[in-house]
């Protein structure tokens, strides 16, 4: 026997009509996020996997000692160079070029970025392969130390590609400079943004020989965006599973920059500042990076300074 449907009243079909986008959005969010990183399990089931190179960046002597198996290892430091006696600019584009071909990176390869500093490297060096307009790039969730407590399998066997032949395609609108800096501070539509931590932020305390703040900068320190992470962590691993907070945690916390605003990122020398670059994209919303950062302007005695203990 057959049951008949009763009809649906039409006042009822309005407001289904109206949360399906919300749905649809919900879904497409989370989808996004899932894309941008993969979990480590995941990963164990597509080491093999055609077109994909996990690229470990950290220290040769760790990657020796244990590294993801089939990863290839380029160190953090073999991406950035020194000028003016100032650390941590991105390489050039001829040397980034001559890296990816030595290591055997094709520009087609789906690269997936893992270390082990809370995200603080891996996503500088995801940084730089969209600046240099790699297409496809995932960070491994939680980075080494989620692989290693998931325990999964690991090797103490190099493993290395065949040279290829890379091809570099820069996006100038990523990153900007000194100059650019000092005239968005006087440029309302700019929002600057210092990663660093609070005490540095407030002039009480540096990693350079000055203190204080790029004039007009708000600051929301690295660490805000995630999870199992604080001040006091400072920088280096602890060992800790670190990950990304929630959508709508990231969300709350730049709520008070307007959408129509234009978003500069700095902090010591734009490691910091691409964990909030990262986090930014999660939301849809777009920043640039100064990519001297703190450590440039700070050296250039031309340039402003405020500082709370002044």
């Amino acid at each position: 026997m057959l049951t008949k449907i009763k009809k649906i009243p039409r006042y009822l079909l309005i407001p289904l009509f109206l949360l399906a986008p919300l749905f649809a959005w919900s879904a497409f969010a989370n989808h996004f996020i899932q894309n941008q990183q993969i979990p480590p399990l995941k990963l164990s089931q597509e080491l093999d996997k055609p077109q994909q190179v996990i690229l470990d960046i950290r220290e040769k002597e760790e990657y020796e000692f244990s590294h993801i198996p089939n990863a290839i290892n380029i160190p953090f430091s073999e991406f950035n160079k020194t000028k003016n006696s100032i650390a941590g600019y991105v390489i050039e584009p001829i040397n980034f070029k001559n890296l990816l071909s030595k290591n055997g990176i094709t520009n087609d390869d789906s690269i997936i970025i893992y270390g082990d500093l809370a995200y603080l490297h891996s996503t500088r060096i995801l940084w730089v392969f969209e600046f240099y307009g790699h297409k496809k790039t995932q960070l491994l969730q939680g980075g080494y130390q989620a692989w290693e407590e998931q325990n999964l399998p690991v090797s103490d066997k190099p493993f290395m590609l065949k040279s290829s032949n890379y091809v570099i395609q820069i996006n100038p609108e990523k990153l900007v400079s000194k100059f650019q800096v000092f005239m968005a501070t006087k440029n309302k539509q700019y929002t600057i943004i210092d990663a660093r931590p609070p005490k540095q932020f407030e002039g009480l305390k540096s990693l350079t020989t000055k203190t204080g703040r790029i004039p007009n900068s708000i600051n929301i320190p690295w660490f805000e965006v995630l999870n199992n992470r604080a001040e006091e962590d400072s920088y280096d691993s602890n060992n800790k599973v670190v990950d990304y907070k929630k959508l709508n945690q990231l969300e709350k916390i730049f709520k008070d920059i307007p959408k129509d605003k234009k978003i500069i990122l700095y902090c010591n020398s734009a490691s910091e500042a691409s964990v909030l670059h990262f986090a930014l994209k999660q939301i849809n919303r777009k920043a640039q990076l100064y990519d001297g950062s703190w450590y440039e302007w700070s050296a250039d005695d031309k340039m402003p300074i405020e500082n709370k203990t002044e």
